[in-house]
């Protein structure tokens, strides 16, 4: 059951990113001042786009209730992964557990569009100065909206606030619902609200080591002129250059991705799991242990 849950939770999000880039060419269209500009074709019609959400609604609806009658009749325990945390959902007969059901369909859609976001203003840094041109990149900026004309640094730190400040909303909430036991009392709660928010930069690690290894079997292996790819080329360029000087190129091979891309998921696995420091006596502690020590 815990894949068909997942493929129903990615066709929603699916829905909302082509339901928001609806709206965008619907705006611009309508926001067309030139003969040529209200000429163009639209992709998609203000009724189209409105029909795409409702097709969201939908999906998310039946996912709910599909896994409210599975979790009945199979062992599947619905689970949402906030990072330093995991939520549990019981499953309940009646009106109860279809209405904790849909919290958790929910709260694991805004989960996974989170890390859209994450990933879409981590892009939409990454390539400015040097990815402008490029379609892929002109598509990253329309879809983080208002924040690509911010500084990259509060750009960066902004997810992460509106996480911390999300948490301090819905703890409560989840504690009433029964999925949470008695909120620390502050200033202790704000600290961990600051921990769940640094966790959420852990979504960047894929992003990170997925491009930068993309873009070494660029280097050697041709795979056409394709703007994913020059997309691709400009970002790797920048990420690398710091390491550029460093003795990591064996014969022709440059491995200075590869061992970036190697540190930055070292790096996630410490932010993960911790890391015991060489001789046993101490320890870097995970995101989830400095949560954990944090409840007072």
């Amino acid at each position: 059951m815990a894949w068909v849950d997942s493929l129903l939770n990615l066709v929603c999000v699916l829905l909302v990113v082509g339901a928001r880039a609806g709206r965008d060419d619907w705006d611009r269209r309508r926001a067309a001042a030139t003969l040529a500009g209200t000429l163009r074709p639209a992709a998609v019609s203000g009724a189209r786009t409105g029909w795409t959400w409702a097709a969201a609604g939908a999906v998310w609806a039946l996912r709910t209730w599909l896994d409210w009658l599975a979790g009945g009749w199979s062992d599947w325990s619905p689970r949402v992964d906030l990072g330093v945390l995991t939520l549990s959902f019981p499953v309940l007969p009646g009106w109860r557990g279809l209405g904790l059901m849909a919290v958790y369909t929910l709260l694991s859609l805004a989960v996974w569009l989170t890390v859209l976001a994450l990933w879409m203003v981590l892009l939409s840094c990454a390539g400015q100065g040097v990815c402008e041109g490029n379609p892929v990149h002109a598509w990253v900026r329309r879809w983080v909206g208002a924040l690509a004309r911010w500084p990259c640094g509060l750009r960066l730190v902004f997810p992460a606030v509106c996480v911390a400040v999300s948490w301090l909303v819905l703890e409560p909430v989840l504690f009433v619902l029964g999925l949470l036991p008695q909120p620390t009392p502050w200033p202790w709660r704000a600290w961990q609200a600051l921990v769940i928010g640094a966790g959420c930069w852990r979504a960047w690690v894929p992003v990170v080591t997925g491009l930068l290894v993309l873009y070494w079997l660029n280097l050697y292996v041709y795979f056409g002129q394709h703007p994913v790819w020059d997309y691709i080329a400009r970002i790797g360029r920048r990420w690398v250059s710091p390491v550029r000087g460093l003795p990591l190129r064996v014969a022709r091979v440059d491995f200075a991705p590869v061992a970036l891309a190697l540190l930055v998921w070292w790096v996630g696995s410490v932010a993960d799991h911790g890391w015991d420091l060489p001789g046993g006596q101490r320890r870097v502690p995970s995101l989830a242990e400095v949560y954990a020590g944090l409840r007072r």
